[in-house]
């Protein structure tokens, strides 16, 4: 019989009551571009992968995808996992092709669906590729308070201590307040192959929905933009056109003296708006 609430409803009156499987999603950094605007960030690659839970908790290894079914087969993860993980482990990440060699991202997503979604029993060549870490238990309880600086603190203290083969930890590829260095490296990601880049407010929890405090920066149109502040003019130098989204890269700023700002205010399909300030 439906009583008319889901299960967020009822969780709010009797805490706890029905299981939840929620993972931290993100949103996009060009629909709020303000938001890490004098906030301290890290920046990591954007794996182009299939998301994956992996938990030990009581001696016992479990995988889950991000909607909490299971993963089944991935023999070599959990050994590896069982043996090496310490106990009360909760890692957040993107399952990949193990060797990915000259593959494109977008390639290499095909080959690792093809592993995961074999009938197999024993599934091999694959890895998993973590970009966050929390203790089963918060998992378990759908609330991490954690902040991200910390999680990261002991997620690189792990993987320092340990060698794994088919567990990787994402690098961090910035840590720091300048939002110029996200087109920057966005850039230099794209070059590499990659779909884009994760933008992770340092300071933020792990929320178990989509948040601001987590937010991506898919390959799109990129627009390589030189700024002449004395005519007010945007010229456009240069355009490639890779995927839907508008991501704003300051190719080059003549006058730059007389830059306070400049942002992207808003992006909405084929239109651009900016704002730019003077000193």
């Amino acid at each position: 019989m439906s009583i008319g609430a889901d299960s967020k409803t009822i969780n709010s009156i009797m805490p706890d009551l029905i299981p939840t499987f929620n993972v931290q999603l993100a949103n996009k950094y060009f629909d709020k571009p303000d938001y890490v605007e004098g906030k301290e960030f890290a920046i990591t690659t954007k794996i182009d992968g299939g998301r994956i839970i992996a938990i030990k908790e009581n001696g016992q290894v479990s995988f889950f995808t991000r909607a909490g079914q299971k993963y089944e087969g991935l023999v070599d993860l959990e050994d590896e996992m069982y043996r090496l993980m310490p106990d009360n482990c909760c890692l957040d990440g993107e399952i990949t092709l193990l060797a990915r060699g000259n593959l494109s991202s977008k390639e290499a997503y095909k080959e690792t669906m093809k592993i995961v979604r074999t009938k197999d029993k024993e599934k091999h060549g694959i890895k998993m590729q973590v970009f966050d870490w929390m203790p089963a238990e918060d998992f378990k309880k759908q609330k991490c308070d954690m902040p991200y600086k910390y999680r990261r603190i002991v997620v690189n203290n792990l993987f320092d201590e340990l060698t794994f083969r088919y567990f990787e930890l994402l690098p961090l590829l910035y840590v720091g307040e300048d939002t110029s260095k996200i087109p920057e490296i966005l850039e230099e990601e794209m070059a590499n192959g990659e779909e884009g880049i994760m933008i992770n407010v340092y300071d933020a929890p792990y929320e178990f929905k989509r948040t601001n405090s987590l937010l991506k920066v898919n390959a799109g149109l990129i627009l390589y933009v030189m700024l002449c502040i004395q005519v007010k003019m945007v010229q456009l130098v240069s355009c490639l056109q890779i995927r839907r989204c508008w991501i704003i890269s300051i190719h080059q700023i003549k006058n730059s003296k007389t830059l306070a700002n400049v942002s992207v205010k808003r992006i909405n399909n084929n239109t651009v708006t900016f704002k730019v300030s003077d000193c």
